[in-house]
């Protein structure tokens, strides 16, 4: 004996709602509908892909409230399908769940759930069975800001797009992702984290801005970890993009972008490098020119380091970066090292083996005493929030206020 899979019956209770959902909105076909007579309840089937379903405006057949699970080989590209129709009562997004799925849940016009889910991928991960990273601790930092990526692009209107983080981000980043968010009380969510997102933003308009400038042609990311930018923004072509980082990471991060099939935008150099020892002479014979303009980002990275190990950089930096350089970096003050309702966060970071140890409360003097011209921006300010903070922002100077600005500079 061989059964079937069964064909769910779901309640409609308005044959125009019910048309624009599954029809123009879901993209299912009409294989067939029927009436005892025209003034009498519809009843229909719809298939998209294999995918029947029975939709019945008749009583006796089911309520309304039901719910259903369709299992898809793509969950992603349908969200990015359904999204561009901009459906005006259902804007989705993607979870990823404990039980290593990731689902995407729409309600139709009747209460009724679909519940769309793709089995066997990377999810955020409970705590309690977070993924092991095989990345240094730092490495695996870089997993988890794939892991935020990953989930912005795949969000119902994006900020960027980045098609290679979910990969990057392995198990690991959700894992750590869903373990940081745990740590301040954060549910498990589809929804990328504000601060990341706006940061990943800022400095991707802040570089394309950087090299409008003809004389810049050469761009630094140091401790690059699963940066993308070499693939996905559009560059100058006679740009050469160094990515500087250690072995671990390159050792992790390069077949998974060779198994893409996709090229860089630009001339792409690795440069395998550890940042607290000297790395000036790995990134000048990969090619890099001191005695042309640079733009350089150290994005999420200084406040991981030593102040020694910052003033060592800031110097490393300066020597190789002739006048017009331009320089970008993230930067916290000691208010928000201290704060109290940030300690489970900093402790479940310091346990991962990447505690929070640098912080500045003047930006702009502390850059000009090492050869730099700076402009800061606090996180949530107009140019630095895109509609996504959602807390207040502090007057500029506030004192003991926990902040985190993003900053340009120019090698003076």
């Amino acid at each position: 004996m061989k059964l079937s899979q069964p064909v769910p019956i779901l309640r409609i209770l308005d044959e125009a709602k019910a048309r624009e959902f599954y029809v123009e909105f879901l993209g299912f076909a009409i294989d067939w509908e029927h009436r005892f007579a025209a003034d009498l309840p519809l009843y229909l089937q719809v298939s998209r892909d294999g995918c029947v379903i029975h939709l019945s405006e008749h009583y006796g057949d089911c309520n309304s409230g039901g719910a259903i699970r369709i299992e898809t080989g793509d969950v992603a590209g349908l969200h990015r399908e359904l999204s561009q129709k901009r459906y005006k009562f259902a804007r989705p997004g993607i979870e990823s769940t404990p039980w290593q799925t990731r689902e995407m849940c729409l309600t139709d016009p009747f209460g009724n759930r679909l519940i769309f889910f793709e089995a066997g991928s990377a999810s955020v991960a409970e705590p309690g069975l977070a993924a092991r990273s095989t990345l240094t601790p730092v490495g695996s930092t870089a997993q988890w800001v794939a892991a935020n990526r990953a989930l912005e692009t795949e969000s119902p209107e994006p900020l960027y797009r980045d098609p290679f983080a979910r990969a990057l981000a392995g198990e690991a980043g959700f894992a750590m992702l869903g373990a940081m968010r745990a740590a301040i009380g954060l549910p498990m969510s589809s929804a990328a984290d504000p601060y990341l997102t706006i940061r990943t933003r800022y400095f991707d308009d802040a570089l394309r801005e950087a090299v409008r400038d003809e004389s810049v042609r050469q761009v630094v990311i140091l401790a690059s970890g699963m940066d993308t930018r070499a693939f996905r923004l559009e560059w100058p072509e006679d740009l050469v993009l160094f990515e500087v980082d250690r072995d671990d990471v390159f050792d992790y991060k390069e077949p998974l972008l060779g198994r893409t099939g996709q090229r860089p935008r630009c001339d792409r150099r690795v440069v395998r490098a550890d940042l607290t020892h000297q790395w000036t002479a790995p990134l000048l014979a990969a090619g890099f020119d001191p005695a042309r303009p640079s733009a350089i980002l150290a994005e999420g990275l200084v406040i991981y380091l030593e102040a020694l190990e910052v003033t060592s950089l800031l110097s490393s930096m300066r020597g190789i970066a002739c006048t017009d350089s331009w320089l970008g970096l993230d930067l916290a003050n000691q208010a928000l090292l201290e704060a109290s309702f940030l300690a489970p966060y900093k402790k479940r970071l310091a346990d991962a083996g990447c505690p929070w140890k640098f912080a500045v409360e003047d930006p702009e003097t502390w850059l000009a005493s090492h050869g730099w011209l700076a402009r800061a921006v606090t996180l949530g300010a107009p140019e630095a929030t895109y509609g996504r903070w959602p807390y207040p922002v502090p007057p500029s100077g506030t004192a003991n206020t926990p902040a985190t600005c993003f900053v340009q500079a120019r090698a003076v």
